[in-house]
């Protein structure tokens, strides 16, 4: 969802990536629903420190990076200038 709402745009020659409003809404969103899986999962008796919060924040991320990846490739701008 979060890589839904951002733009990736040609700018100058190369492409672009910016974040919207819609993309802090999102993260807000993701943020408040881990807390509260979080929640559950410590009241139905999981030890609270087994929860990886770095590994969610990774795994975000990269999903996050290959949707923008394949939207980045069908725009057919370069990523960056080539240096000679």
């Amino acid at each position: 969802m979060r890589a839904a709402t951002t733009e990736v745009f040609p700018k100058g020659g190369v492409l672009w990536q910016r974040y919207t409003g819609k993309t802090l809404v999102v993260w807000a969103l993701t943020l408040v629903a881990g807390f509260g899986v979080g929640a559950l999962a410590v009241a139905a008796g999981m030890n609270a420190e087994a929860r990886s919060m770095p590994m969610s924040i990774g795994v975000g991320l990269l999903g996050e990076a290959l949707v923008i990846l394949l939207r980045s490739r069908s725009a057919g701008v370069p990523y960056a200038q080539e240096r000679r």
